[in-house]
């Protein structure tokens, strides 16, 4: 049903506001060296969480082309699991949106354990047919957990983010 969605220029846009990197070393918006995001994840590029598989990243200079690709192969793989996750129609806002947060926040695997996209009120609100619901639960992904303390932590960004994401899933915004 939303097989033929792919994310627009709106949605990349919105995604390379807030996946850029450290302002000091990143004048371009794209971090062109690995740095370690709040949560304490090694990150390159456009908001690119490095893999086990990608160690060479740790060390590695890119440049935007590089970063662009990071961030088309990342938006792909959420991409195919909004669609895999999502059991109403979207339109391309909407999508766009999903995938912008399901990049920053994660999938997840639909085990039944809160704290994951699968597994979220807003997916089931949305999947119900409540996009309104389903848009209002974009506000309660703000926090991210420190690493040095385990805890949960509200970041001015993400809110922000979660802000420009709801707006943009209720067609409000193009970015």
């Amino acid at each position: 049903m939303n097989d033929t969605l792919h994310i627009s220029a709106a949605g990349l846009a919105l995604e390379k506001r807030y996946e850029k990197g450290p302002a000091k070393t990143s004048p371009n918006g794209f971090a062109p060296k690995m740095y370690l995001c709040d949560a304490g994840k090694q990150t390159i590029g456009w908001g690119h969480v490095i893999t086990a598989a990608e160690p060479f990243l740790c060390k590695a200079t890119i440049d935007d082309g590089v970063a662009g690709h990071l961030l088309q192969q990342d938006n792909l793989r959420f991409e195919v699991g909004v669609k895999r996750l999502v059991k109403v129609a979207l339109t391309q806002n909407e999508f766009d949106a999903l995938v912008s947060l399901t990049l920053n926040i994660g999938l997840g695997r639909a085990d039944g354990v809160p704290g994951d996209f699968a597994d979220s009120t807003l997916l089931r609100k949305l999947n119900a047919g409540d996009k309104r619901g389903a848009a209002d639960e974009f506000l309660k992904w703000n926090k991210y957990r420190d690493p040095k303390c385990g805890c949960l932590r509200v970041a001015n960004g993400l809110v922000a983010r979660r802000e420009d994401e709801r707006a943009l899933f209720m067609g409000v915004k193009n970015v």
